[in-house]
């Protein structure tokens, strides 16, 4: 029997619903061909109200079986093999899971826009987040990595999802393969 382990079931979901946006069109503000270009795309943070944080310790009462060797839960099991997500590995994909997460949940087209977000999430106290034992977050370069993303004449929701898992990711320890 082989298993899989997924640090964090969530990665998957997280980047999906970033990368399934709707994309924005944008051209030339002058109706010029881009000779005269014009200030680059950005967006100014809009950030009001509160919203509910990701909590990493509630994937310990996920109502699963537990994996056959105790660590974890089994998420499914073939004759070929088993899927097992394991809230207590933690590495640097679900440390930017959970930055992706807490963007995601932030997020509200009235009241909140994903620079806004950005500014307004927890910053990771050190280089190594999977390795603490602090609540999720966001590298302080996220939201620049974010802006320079729109610059470079991506919509918003993609922008979000490549500040932080595209090379060069804003999340230490991603290195896309």
């Amino acid at each position: 029997m082989m298993i899989y382990k997924l640090p964090r079931l969530f990665l998957i979901v997280s980047r999906s619903i970033v990368i399934c946006a709707v994309s924005v069109a944008a051209s030339c503000s002058d109706g010029s061909n881009g000779n005269n270009i014009v200030a680059p795309n950005v967006e100014d943070p809009v950030f009001t109200g509160t919203f509910i944080e990701f909590d990493r310790t509630a994937l310990n009462n996920l109502p699963l079986p537990p994996s056959p060797d105790g660590q974890g839960f089994l998420v499914l099991e073939t004759a070929e093999g088993a899927l097992i997500l394991d809230p207590e590995d933690r590495t640097p994909a679900s440390a930017a899971a959970e930055c992706a997460q807490l963007i995601m949940n932030c997020f509200h087209p009235e009241s909140r826009n994903f620079a806004g977000c950005f500014e307004n999430v927890p910053v990771c106290q050190s280089d190594t987040p999977w390795m603490d034992d602090g609540p999720s977050c966001c590298a302080v370069a996220c939201s620049t990595s974010y802006q320079e993303r729109l610059r470079e004449g991506m919509d918003p929701p993609s922008a979000a999802a490549a500040a932080i898992w595209e090379s060069p990711a804003c999340m230490p320890g991603i290195e896309p393969a």
